[in-house]
Order: C-alpha cells, then sequence, then structure tokens
C-alpha cells in the first residue's frame, strides 16, 4: 500500500513540474511600479576663452594659440580673463625628438551665451507600486525557484 501512494506523489510532482517547465515560466506575486520620462532643463553658461599662449625649449620661444568654450552650470557672469596651462608632447626638431612643453599665458573672454542642457531620467510615479500576479518567464534550462 505504501508503494503505490508514493508511486502516486512522485508521478503528480513530475507532471506538475513538466506541466510548468513545458510554458517556461512561472505565476508569482511581484511588487510592480510605474515609471515615467522625466525630462529635466539645466541652466548653463557657455564661457568661450581666446588668446595665445606661449612656451619655451632649450631657449626658444614657442607661441600657440587657444580657443575653448567651456560650460558652467547656472546663469553666471564669465571671467574677463583666466590663467591657461598646458603641456603638450611635442617634435622638437632642434633636438629630433620629442619633448614636454608647457605653455602658459593669460587668455580673454571673446563670447559669452546662455542656455540649457537637457537631460532625460527616468523616475517612479509616486504612489503607483503594486502587488500583481505576474508570469516570469524562465530560460530553457532554468530551474523552477
Amino acid at each position: 500500500m505504501k508503494k503505490s501512494y508514493l508511486g502516486l506523489l512522485i508521478t503528480s510532482m513530475i507532471s506538475t513540474s513538466a506541466f510548468a517547465l513545458a510554458d517556461n515560466g512561472y505565476w508569482d506575486h511581484r511588487t510592480v511600479c510605474d515609471y515615467e520620462q522625466v525630462e529635466k532643463l539645466t541652466p548653463v553658461t557657455y564661457c568661450t576663452y581666446q588668446g595665445p599662449l606661449t612656451g619655451w625649449i632649450n631657449n626658444t620661444y614657442l607661441s600657440k594659440y587657444y580657443s575653448n568654450t567651456e560650460p558652467s552650470p547656472g546663469h553666471i557672469t564669465c571671467t574677463p580673463s583666466k590663467p591657461i596651462s598646458n603641456t603638450s608632447y611635442e617634435w622638437n626638431p632642434s633636438t629630433s625628438t620629442y619633448e614636454w612643453i608647457t605653455y602658459s599665458g593669460i587668455v580673454t573672454l571673446s563670447s559669452q551665451s546662455q542656455g540649457y542642457i537637457t537631460s532625460t531620467t527616468t523616475e517612479l510615479v509616486e504612489g503607483s507600486c503594486r502587488e500583481e500576479r505576474v508570469w516570469v518567464p524562465l530560460c530553457p534550462t532554468c530551474q523552477i525557484p
């Protein structure tokens, strides 16, 4: 008598597992929330600085022109000038080698404009979370948890 109940129980478990795996998933209760795309505008000021930079190598005076536009957060007033120091690895024809050269100088403000940087983020919709019965798909070789 014990053998038939055990056999029935094993047969029942195998057929239940085969049914669930044949569908490649299972039903479960999960917390589900809604999300939305939110576009954010951040104020920014673009400051463009230009001017000559100078450097020295082997008692030789070198010059390089600098021009760069930099964004600064907020709507601000750019400073009229600023010190710049750039180091670059350059070919020196007098020694036939590459050398590090530091150029420096004070560049002046050539233009200023204000604008916005747009960024998009995904945010949780407040109060949207709820418990739901959902279908959880499995991969073909996965086991039911």
